[in-house]
């Protein structure tokens, strides 16, 4: 970006959110307006891309699309825990790199291959991030962002900060909670 400012970050993020919000309110309207109420998991599995070339070229684009999101994907998940683990990324040693690397790409590839069906996964992923990005995270950062007291915030933000940390935990044990019970149940 030439001459980046905030408002000019914050324009062109929004501009990529709603060009993504566009895609997906589009791919669900018409997966809905060509399946209806018969769509059980993924809608990709009622497509039939043998029979329809248009739907063949939709599937080599989510193919190359999944061969390139994994590699940013893996990359920010690998080092998120080399940081975790205390491990500098630029200077670790390329054996135990090569370790953790291999490690979780069998640990992605055996999740891939074992899981069924992709609402499990949505599940707990909408359940542990919806919960602690929406509620618990923003809490706690107000919360350790220093003087934080009854007397400094005041009575309302006090509580409402309390309130919304207890919402983000309720949110994911009982989101996970039901990811798990749908699991088993369903």
């Amino acid at each position: 970006m030439k001459n980046p400012t905030l408002p000019r970050f914050t324009l062109a993020a929004g501009i990529g959110m709603t060009l993504c919000f566009l895609l997906y309110a589009m791919t669900s309207f018409f997966g809905y307006m060509d399946f209806g109420k018969d769509v059980d998991g993924s809608i990709l599995l009622m497509y039939r891309p043998l029979d329809e070339p248009e739907v063949l070229v939709a599937y080599i684009g989510v193919l190359s699309k999944l061969c390139a999101s994994y590699a940013l994907l893996f990359m920010a998940c690998r080092n998120a825990i080399y940081h975790g683990l205390g491990w500098d990324v630029d200077k670790i040693p390329y054996w135990k790199h090569i370790l953790a690397v291999t490690f979780l790409s069998v640990l992605m590839l055996i999740f891939g291959l074992f899981i069924p069906k992709i609402q499990i996964v949505l599940g707990f992923a909408g359940s542990i991030t919806g919960g602690s990005l929406g509620f618990l995270l923003p809490a706690l950062f107000v919360m350790y962002s220093g003087e934080w007291t009854w007397k400094n915030v005041g009575t309302f933000n006090y509580v409402c900060t309390y309130v919304m940390l207890i919402a983000g935990v309720v949110g994911i044990v009982f989101g996970t909670g039901a990811t798990i019970h749908a699991t088993i149940v369903g």
